[in-house]
């Protein structure tokens, strides 16, 4: 099942599987949906605003590698930023640094697992799916509320 929900962050579908759990969650550009109040516009609001929520049922679909990195990502904190090589180390592949940013590529729920935190070794923001500027705007947003 599919639902498509706007909020301040823009325009997005979530997807569930048959046990209602999230298997994806895209921010799109708007069209001819038909749009719902869903639980999850408000839900990212709070998620990045640093108030009470509580997150969906989710099930991650990927290979092994990809959920270590989405799991390894998902520790790290609001304001704070950690490098594809600084991921590769923690999930015990220090070579992999490639794959820990295919893997950011194919996170099926962004924002909830935040791959805008993960930059390049030399600082700059290396790239995100959504393009660098919403990259660089969470990450400056985040910076304001997490430090």
């Amino acid at each position: 099942m599919k639902v498509y929900f706007r909020n301040s962050w823009g325009a997005f579908e979530a997807a569930y599987d048959m046990k209602e759990n999230l298997i994806q969650l895209k921010k799109i550009n708007s069209s001819n949906r038909v749009w719902t109040n869903h639980d999850l516009g408000s839900l990212l609001e709070n998620f990045y605003n640093q108030h009470k929520y509580k997150l969906p049922k989710i099930k991650l679909i990927g290979t092994d590698f990809q959920k270590k990195v989405w799991n390894a990502i998902a520790t790290i904190p609001v304001g704070s930023t950690k490098t594809y090589k600084q991921i590769a180390e923690l999930i015990k592949h220090p070579k992999a640094m490639r794959a820990v940013g295919t893997a950011c590529k194919k996170n099926p729920i962004p924002f909830f697992i935040p791959c805008h935190r993960v930059i390049s070794s030399d600082g700059s923001l290396g790239n995100y799916y959504y393009g660098k500027g919403l990259k660089a705007t969470l990450l400056k947003r985040e910076a304001k509320i997490g430090r």
